[in-house]
């Protein structure tokens, strides 16, 4: 088979997450409220950008039990984005972070109701959400709005899974935008393109990723999420030189929903104080690692938490 090579435009830009996932998720630390902000698409563009993606969880229009009822009112602050890139020259990319049956982050409460790769259900309603988006904005060019079916199919997904569930989704979309442009991630969280899938699939494009290494593209990122924060004792040394190896673990602190952004003992060295990006301060007991008190009260993540000199304050 022959393969024509099509010139993409050199769009650069990068996403917005006002609708990345429900207030439900462990990841939603107040930056997906349900609603973009029209400032956030007037700085890409004062910036220079040209391009943005819009991250999308169906849980915010819809229940994962009744996927096939929408929530008229949340749906529609996805217009205000649209109207608010077209309003500053930004082509919309709509990204299915979240489709029935699967989402790359295990981030929600709830499970999906089966496996968007293996049931036809999850499939039907994945196809449905789709059906509903693709029909809301049928007059919109496709120079000005592309689609992304789902984001970065993870490394358990096969080439044959991957051709189904965009086919698909692809189909039903064309039959009301025949020439909707989309944007395929590639396999495994999107490193792999899927060059198997490239003959079945027209007016389409790959997106793929660039996280190699992953130690430097996730630093402080959902790799380290799950991580509780390790407090290690260095060895009693007059030197600089330190041997790593002597380093022992005391305790494992265990409480945060979120990573933990600091550590710090009291001047005492009988208590622990930690920061985490659930918006939430603890102290905690050096001998034992028990939790002593846990502070509440920020809006917004904690980026850092220490003692007074004299072991009074916080």
């Amino acid at each position: 088979m022959d393969f024509k090579q099509s010139v993409f435009p050199r769009w650069r830009g990068f996403n917005i997450l006002g609708m990345f996932c429900s207030t439900e998720s462990c990841y939603n630390d107040f930056r997906s409220p349900g609603y973009f902000l029209e400032e956030d698409f007037k700085m890409m563009a004062d910036c220079g950008f040209d391009f943005v993606r819009l991250p999308l969880s169906y849980r915010l229009w819809s229940d994962v039990k009744n996927p096939y009822e929408i929530n008229e009112d949340k749906i529609s602050r996805l217009d205000e984005a649209i109207y608010f890139a077209e309003k500053y020259g930004l082509h919309t990319n709509i990204a299915m972070h979240r489709l029935p049956g699967y989402c790359v982050n295990q981030d929600e409460r709830i499970e999906e109701q089966g496996s968007l790769w293996c049931d036809k259900e999850a499939l039907d309603a994945a196809v449905y959400q789709w059906a509903q988006i693709a029909k809301r904005y049928k007059n919109i060019s496709t120079d000005k709005l592309s689609f992304n079916v789902i984001n970065e199919p993870d490394r358990k997904i096969t080439p044959l899974q991957y051709k189904m569930v965009n086919e698909g989704v692809i189909n039903e979309v064309r039959k009301i935008t025949p020439d909707r442009l989309f944007i395929l991630d590639g396999i495994c969280y999107g490193d792999i393109p899927p060059v198997d899938a490239m003959r079945y699939f027209e007016n389409c494009g790959y997106s793929c990723r660039g996280y190699e290494p992953r130690r430097l593209t996730h630093y402080f990122g959902e790799k380290n999420e799950e991580k509780p924060k390790e407090i290690a004792e260095q060895p009693k040394q007059t030197n600089t030189n330190i041997d790593v190896t002597k380093f022992s673990l005391l305790n494992t602190l265990k409480g945060h929903a979120n990573y933990a952004y600091s550590a710090s003992y009291s001047p005492d060295g009988t208590k622990i104080v930690s920061a985490s990006r659930d918006g939430i301060i603890k102290i905690w007991d050096a001998n034992t690692g028990s939790c002593l008190q846990t502070l509440t009260g920020h809006t917004y993540f904690t980026l850092s938490a220490s003692y007074s000199p004299d072991g009074t304050k916080i």
